[in-house]
């Protein structure tokens, strides 16, 4: 009896061995196999968390007219309307710089060229249309909406659109061929 008992126990004491080296081994090939499935895949950066909405609905195609600056110098938001002060400046040559224009057989405001007319897009890329065009105190508009532009001259109006949204703190003017980004700062100034 006593013999048959300690051959048990130390067969156990092998199977447990064997046992514990087919873990190892099987463990062993697993992180080997493990490893390279991972070499080969291609490194991809993990993707930043997007906290707002970029501005992937402005027309990427747009080349602008380089004898043309634009420069949005004042906007203000009230609660029926946009108002923003655009400049047109011409740097070194004489520029013909168009102004939108109110067409009664078409109902809608257009650029004296016949392009489409000017709008905003905010940062979650809702667009804002053209409504109004006043003329500044300093320059009226012409009829025809056509402003020719000496070098080193500039001219300014303002366009009044739907009022912005009160989550919006930024976006585009897209006029003609041009992007003019704007960014709404808090301020104490009247509006114009």
């Amino acid at each position: 009896m006593g013999n048959g008992w300690k051959q048990d126990l130390h067969c156990s004491g092998k199977a447990v061995c064997r046992m514990m080296r087919a873990i190892i081994v099987s463990g062993a090939c697993l992180a080997i196999l493990t490893v390279g499935a991972c070499a080969s895949r291609p490194a991809t950066p993990p993707k930043a968390p997007e906290t707002k909405r970029s501005l992937n609905c402005v027309p990427r195609s747009l080349t602008p007219d380089k004898n043309l600056s634009l420069a949005i110098v004042a906007i203000a938001v009230t609660e029926n309307k946009t108002r923003v002060k655009l400049v047109a400046y011409a740097p070194s040559e004489s520029v013909d710089f168009y102004l939108p224009v109110y067409l009664m057989s078409r109902g809608r405001w257009t650029l004296a060229d016949d392009r489409e007319r000017p709008y905003l897009l905010d940062s979650n890329c809702r667009n804002y249309k053209l409504n109004d065009r006043k003329s500044t105190e300093n320059m009226k508009a012409p009829q025809d909406g056509k402003v020719s532009l000496k070098p080193q001259s500039s001219f300014e109006t303002i366009l009044e659109f739907p009022p912005l949204g009160s989550d919006v703190n930024s976006g585009v003017l897209v006029y003609d061929k041009y992007i003019v980004p704007f960014t709404l700062l808090e301020s104490g100034s009247s509006p114009f």
